[in-house]
């Protein structure tokens, strides 16, 4: 059924409103135009019947908030509505004359969304030059203006750029819907893409407008330039090949070694490459490439060309695209600021800086989740520091890692310091039956008491999070020399603990380093309030641009670009 007066909302009201005035002054210009007024109202005959179909085609009667645009099937959600419930459906983009040079301007736009990650495509490109050539050609033969072909031109114009708008400023997909563990909510004053869709209008600055929605960070800017490099060497033929085989080392001669000579070079890892007397021998020069493919790779840069080296060397560049355009697609999911001064854990890379104005001033190898106990993406406010912390082992670990323990070792409690609680009151561990216990029924807690062996390390660092995460030290000092560090159940080991509580409590003076180091030696629990808490970004990259201008891979360890990679090619609609 068709809208009522009566049923309708305020807005609805206010709509109908407008489009009956529109419809009225239709009809007034085309009597005047029959006394012979005409000429001078065209441009007013021309608005209001505009303003009458765009209205009809957005409100379709006994329909929903779904129109077609010739063969293309419109999203019309609240923004677009709105956009034109406000403008009181004067059109945007056309005239009596045909279509206005935004229309041009928003092409040029569109057509180069790829240099983003983005697809031309989900913004009715095609449609769109099709729409804009046949006005064109309607333009220059003067022949009568077919109405509904501006309208389709009108919309798919407005559709378009908020779509784009929408992605370049949240990216194309909602993260919760690829991220299992995701809790880093966007800033609440998202940018009003209709306000601002209006101003670009009003101002001439469309391209302006759709390119400042983009991540503003150099990181994604760096990204952006790698993403363009990385096709010019695919339209080159990419990289070859290198032949598995055994290690080699410096010194050594073999024709493998050609190949690997080869491989760095297309990528132009360092200059010299390609005026080796003989390509076969493993130079000073290869060497030093080498390590620096390993450097960006995340391997140790020890200039030696062994199978895992060999296997990242035969990652396509089509591939190492795609994992640029996931991490671009990331970007797009943070908070346009960061912040002046923030703690970032990359996942993928194994570390954690502290960051003043996009330098880091503090770095160091962290341990993070098993792929089967990933560390989760999130964004928090670390505010408490806690100095000779006791360890409240979480159920999960109690029951699958610590029961099997202590039915094998009688004594591991004792040994390892631990307490078993129930409620607030210690138990005899002697008294329990280990043996009986099942996951249904652990009416205990388990809390190793602050020392040498307890799993925390020295301190700890908390932020509120849903997934009880947080950053501290361990005692297995050892696993921080290992290239992949995934052993945790998802905390996040430090490899420079008393560095990080140096920095968060420089600014109170009641906090030295060496009152740091004295009172993580006591046995007995400290809990300090930071002067000024530090925003923390848990993140999972698994490619990056240095401010050098090196581009980082890191394989996928927890298979999270292979479920992004799958998900980008659905369109999400419209917020």
């Amino acid at each position: 059924m068709g809208h009522s007066f009566a049923a309708c909302s305020k807005e609805e009201g206010e709509a109908v409103y407008h489009v009956m005035r529109v419809l009225l002054i239709t009809m007034l210009v085309v009597g005047y135009s029959a006394l012979g007024v005409g000429a001078s109202h065209a441009a007013e005959e021309f608005s209001g019947s505009v303003r009458a179909a765009l209205y009809q085609r957005l409100h379709p009667a006994g329909m929903p908030a779904m129109h077609t645009g010739g063969d293309t099937r419109l999203q019309v959600g609240d923004i677009l509505t709105r956009f034109y419930t406000q403008r009181a459906y004067e059109p945007a983009w056309i005239h009596q004359d045909g279509a206005l040079p935004g229309v041009e301007i928003l092409l040029t736009v569109l057509s180069t969304a790829d240099r983003d990650g983005l697809r031309p495509q989900d913004y009715h490109l095609t449609q769109l030059e099709a729409r804009f050539q046949e006005v064109r050609q309607t333009q220059t033969s003067q022949t009568p203006w077919a109405l509904h072909r501006l309208i389709d031109l009108e919309l798919l114009c407005t559709e378009a750029f908020l779509q784009y708008g929408s992605h370049a400023m949240s990216g194309r997909l909602h993260p919760e819907q690829v991220e299992q563990a995701w809790s880093l909510e966007r800033d609440a004053d998202a940018i009003d893409l209709a306000a601002l869709l209006q101003h670009a209008l009003t101002t001439n600055t469309i391209a302006e407008s759709l390119h400042s929605l983009l991540p503003l960070h150099p990181v994604y800017t760096g990204l952006r330039q790698a993403l363009d490099r990385y096709r010019r060497l695919a339209a080159q033929g990419g990289w070859p090949m290198v032949p598995p085989g055994p290690t080699v080392h410096q010194g050594e001669q073999s024709p493998r070694i050609a190949a690997v000579r080869a491989r760095l070079l297309a990528e132009g890892e360092v200059p010299g490459l390609g005026t080796a007397l003989d390509a076969t021998l493993f130079d000073a020069t290869l060497t030093q490439a080498v390590r620096r493919f390993q450097q960006r790779h995340g391997f140790t840069p020890d200039g030696v060309v062994d199978p895992p080296l060999v296997a990242a060397l035969n990652v396509s560049v089509e591939e190492r695209i795609r994992q640029l355009q996931i991490n671009m697609e990331r970007w797009r999911w943070l908070p346009r600021e960061l912040g002046a001064r923030y703690l970032l854990v990359n996942i993928a890379n194994f570390t954690l800086e502290v960051v003043e104005h996009h330098h880091p001033v503090l770095t160091m190898r962290a341990i993070v989740g098993r792929p089967d106990r990933r560390t989760p993406v999130l964004r928090s406010t670390l505010s408490r520091v806690v100095l000779s912390p006791y360890w409240h082992v979480p159920p999960r670990i109690a029951l699958q890692d610590k029961l099997p323990l202590i039915r094998k070792h009688p004594g591991y409690l004792a040994h390892h310091g631990f307490q078993v609680l129930r409620g607030n009151q210690a138990v005899d561990p002697a008294t329990i039956p280990w043996a009986q216990l099942t996951r249904m029924h652990f009416p205990y807690t388990l809390r190793q008491r602050p020392g040498a062996t307890n799993a925390l390390g020295r301190i700890k660092f908390l932020f509120p999070n849903p997934f009880d995460v947080y950053l501290h030290d361990t005692p297995s000092r050892e696993l921080f020399h290992a290239s992949v560090r995934a052993f945790s159940s998802g905390c996040i080991r430090l490899e420079k603990p008393l560095e990080l509580a140096a920095y968060l409590l420089r600014e109170d003076p009641a906090w030295t380093s060496d009152k740091i180091r004295t009172a993580v030696e006591r046995p007995r629990e400290q809990v300090v309030q930071l002067v000024m808490p530090l925003s923390v970004y848990v993140l999972y990259w698994t490619a990056w641009v240095e401010a050098d201008g090196s581009v980082h891979f890191r394989p996928d360890l927890y298979e999270r670009d292979k479920v992004l990679g799958k998900r980008l090619g659905s369109v999400p609609h419209l917020p």
